[in-house]
């Protein structure tokens, strides 16, 4: 990236990592962690494939992009699923709920600033609308289980 293509990106960055834009990629993400964890892996990889396919349509990626932008994400999903590990195994990162929350959060600066370095200023405002949409569609689906979940007493 060009000194002057990173000055173009960085606002975009730094308006994606505001608070309603890094909680919204934050609780998008939890969500498919905490999703994930009731998947096989088999089930969980083809989950992770379909999302960089719709990523790749969604964001126009250019071949090279794909390649970038699926390790990132695998990096990302990684560490993330460490965390959800160490959670569930009682051992808590930083200091508690509020450990993971920051935790979480610097784990989202990290993806965004590296998937800042491989798209365009374009494909970051079109990768925080997917981010949005896909949350959006995520968190109306859990309303409904929740709703029709018999063990819920609802």
């Amino acid at each position: 990236m060009t000194h002057s293509q990173a000055g173009r990106v960085f606002p975009i960055v730094a308006a994606l990592l505001s608070i309603p834009a890094l909680a919204l990629v934050l609780a998008s993400s939890v969500s498919v962690a905490f999703a994930q964890g009731r998947m096989s892996p088999e089930e969980q990889k083809a989950q992770f494939e379909k999302h960089v396919d719709a990523l790749s349509v969604e964001l126009s990626l250019s071949d090279e992009q794909r390649v970038e932008v699926r390790a990132i994400l695998e990096k990302e999903q990684e560490q993330r699923r460490d965390l959800m590990r160490q959670m569930r195994q009682g051992q808590r990162p930083g200091a508690g709920r509020e450990g993971m929350r920051t935790r979480m959060q610097e784990l989202n600066r990290e993806t965004e600033t590296a998937l800042a370095a491989v798209l365009s200023a374009g494909q970051m405002t079109k990768y925080a609308a997917f981010v949005a949409e896909r949350r959006q569609t995520e968190s109306m689906g859990r309303r409904g289980a929740r709703r029709t979940n018999p063990q819920d007493g609802n």
